[in-house]
């Protein structure tokens, strides 16, 4: 049992460190965590439908309050957790450009106050 505790430490400090080096990705300190999940803060909160659209590409995290939860397993191998990135980049990217072209064209009351 201690082999997979460790293993499963290791593997979730590794996802926390990248998730906050590439997309600023918060989590609770190594030291005051299970070492067998995370949880995963985004600044603004877990975008809305995020766990859907990775299960889409059969990537599986729930969300827990704020926080969206990763809970890797025994076989979980180094590419799934690439693919945990590649497909939390490429959603992370359309929701900030849905945001983003939002913002560009205005909600519709701001578009209705912009009227003369």
């Amino acid at each position: 049992m201690p082999r997979i505790s460790e293993t499963l430490r290791l593997r979730t400090r590794a996802i926390a460190e990248r998730a906050r080096a590439e997309f600023a990705i918060a989590s609770v300190p190594d030291q005051r965590r299970a070492g067998h999940y995370l949880g995963l803060r985004f600044s603004g909160g877990v975008p809305p439908d995020l766990p859907k659209r990775l299960a889409a590409a059969n990537v599986y995290v729930s969300v827990r309050g704020q926080a969206m939860r990763v809970t890797p397993h025994v076989w979980n191998t180094d590419d799934d957790v690439e693919k945990l990135f590649a497909v939390l980049k490429a959603e992370l990217f359309v929701t900030a450009w849905i945001a983003g072209a939002a913002v560009a064209l205005g909600s519709p009351a701001r578009r209705a106050q912009a009227k003369p």
